[in-house]
């Protein structure tokens, strides 16, 4: 008890000191939450320049292209590796810790001061940095197939801000020499999908060879770059109707994979492709497969071909994009090749002009056939191997999915929500949970360790997120991870849910305003404040119309509670 007794004495008198040089910080944040709004997401920012006339060229949605080599040709060309990339550990003098990334620094001892950092993806500004202590200035930009890419030491502010999206070789800053740095220079690392840290300049030596380390899968490529852009939207969701650019259905995906390269041809159902193109027995990467009787009578389903015995295609809204072989259900259902004539390619590439262009071109094409997309295949799902067996459910994860450094809620309601959250997380054992920084978040302890400190992986980011939007020097935490009492389903043994020691009721409306903002809907508080025992629980599952929490008052947006 004396060792309890001794940190919460510790933490209250550390809370307090921090508060106090935060102060300043608390004005800043009500001003950003004042002039928050949510970053546009591509299609909206679509519809807009469409009805404007305005948009800008860009890549292709990824990486493999024209504009991620010329990036990466530029910085070989123009620098060289100060730093190697040794997150094991080196001896240097200064990156004690290892380094994850690799330092590109001047290579003719001529002063890069000012010179353009560009881009090496086309992608989303997730985070932007000013004046950070250890990083100075910099960007962080999510590629489409989920590598995040860091750009630090700028010497100004950086020329994007979060939510915008960036083209591959589009200048977003200056080479500088900001935060803890010791001369100018570009500090580059890269995390996978995986969120591992992988070597920057193998990546940079691949993508100057006008092709990504990422890519996987197929016995070739198209000399059109068609199944290196096609790869760029895996997981891509399916949405019917849909011909992108985030969301598609069979048919809108190769229409806009074939726009985006250079073709031009309307937005047409797999049928109407099937009957537009020609057939081959011979069929290259690139050239597309058909499929009959999915999920109605006739040709139905179309992909890609990439060769291998591998096809790329929007599958259904389970998978979304995603890469088939030719076995099992989908070879029963195969129906043939067809090559695409060279009369409909024009050459010139992608734009968001273009994609608009094919978007209003596809509605005198869909008149003709009487449709408005191609619906879902719908393969038994054992033959795709989302089942262990026909008996026992194999639950699939459903991340709420973020724009910029906000969610975007689930459709679902709450208690399917977490109902599936829940068996997927006993069925992989919890094994993908993640643990927050126990130093931003000091879990209470007897919630510490492996049981207290668990969440999942979207979970993880938005609370880490709110910290950076309250700008608090940390979170103290009463309750992470904890299983389910008897016939109740919570979110925290769904990972989703944190309860945050908040000692002052105004400290609580700051941080519920940050979480809203953040778009948190699920907000209660509770606990006794006269006493500095409240807390705020945060859950990224959906509110609902019956969200109770132990029957504390619910908040509600600012300035709105709701006692229950």
């Amino acid at each position: 008890m004396a060792s309890d007794d001794k940190k919460r004495t510790y933490n209250l008198e550390i809370y307090k000191k921090k508060l106090r040089e935060a102060k300043d910080v608390y004005k800043k944040r009500k001003e950003f939450i004042a002039s928050f709004r949510l970053p546009k997401t591509e299609e909206e920012e679509e519809e807009a320049n469409a009805e404007t006339g305005n948009g800008n060229a860009v890549g292709d949605q990824g990486l493999g292209n024209e504009g991620s080599a010329a990036a990466a040709t530029y910085y070989l060309n123009n620098f060289r590796v100060s730093t190697p990339f040794a997150p094991d550990g080196i001896q240097d003098g200064v990156h004690k810790n290892g380094h994850r990334g690799i330092d590109l620094a001047s290579k003719d001892g001529k002063s890069i001061l000012g010179k353009p950092i560009v881009s090496l993806t086309d992608g989303t500004v997730v985070e932007v940095l000013i004046n950070s202590s250890d990083a100075g200035n910099g960007a962080r930009i999510k590629a489409p197939n989920g590598y995040l890419y860091s750009y630090i030491h700028m010497q100004e502010a950086p020329m994007v801000k979060v939510g915008d999206t960036v083209s591959a070789n589009q200048q977003i800053g200056k080479i500088g020499s900001t935060g803890h740095s010791t001369g100018p220079h570009l500090d580059l690392k890269v995390k996978n999908e995986k969120n591992e840290y992988i070597d920057p300049y193998a990546l940079l030596q691949e993508l100057a060879k006008g092709s990504s380390s990422n890519t996987s899968g197929g016995g070739g490529d198209d000399g059109k770059g068609l199944i290196a852009l096609a790869k760029t939207k895996m997981k891509a969701p399916y949405v019917f109707g849909a011909a992108g650019p985030n969301t598609f259905d069979c048919s809108g995906f190769v229409c806009w994979v074939y726009n985006q390269r250079g073709y031009k041809f309307g937005r047409s159902t797999a049928a109407g492709y099937y009957s537009m193109f020609q057939a081959t027995s011979n069929p290259k990467p690139g050239d597309l497969i058909f499929f009959s009787n999915t999920y109605k009578p006739g040709v139905s389903h179309i992909g890609i071909w990439m060769g291998g015995n591998e096809f790329i295609h929007t599958a259904n809204k389970r998978n979304g994009v995603q890469i088939s072989q030719l076995t099992g259900y989908y070879k029963n259902k195969f129906t043939g090749f067809r090559t695409i004539q060279s009369s409909y390619y024009k050459g010139g590439g992608s734009s968001k002009s273009l994609a608009v262009k094919t978007r209003a071109e596809s509605f005198a094409a869909l008149d003709s056939v009487g449709e408005v997309g191609d619906s879902e295949t719908y393969p038994p799902i054992e033959e795709e191997g989302s089942y262990e067996s026909k008996n026992k459910v194999v639950y699939s994860y459903n991340p709420v999915r973020f724009i910029g450094n906000s969610i975007r809620q689930s459709n679902d309601t709450r208690e399917v929500f977490l109902h599936n959250r829940v068996g997927w997380a006993r069925s992989i054992n919890y094994e993908q949970f993640e643990s927050l920084n126990k130093e931003l978040f000091i879990h209470q302890e007897h919630y510490d360790g492996h049981e207290g400190n668990l969440y999942s992986p979207d979970a993880k980011k938005l609370f880490e997120n709110l910290l950076l939007k309250t700008k608090k020097p940390y979170f103290e935490v009463i309750s992470g991870f904890r299983f389910s009492n008897q016939g109740q389903i919570s979110p925290h043994e769904a990972g989703c849910a944190i309860d945050i020691l908040v000692r002052e009721i105004d400290e609580v409306r700051e941080i519920a305003d940050c979480a809203w903002m953040l778009g948190v809907r699920s907000i209660g508080i509770g606990g006794d404040f006269e006493q500095k025992k409240g807390f705020i629980h945060l859950d990224i599952a959906p509110k609902g119309d019956d969200f109770m929490y132990d029957g504390i008052p619910i908040y509600g947006g600012p300035g709105k509670w709701v006692s229950q």
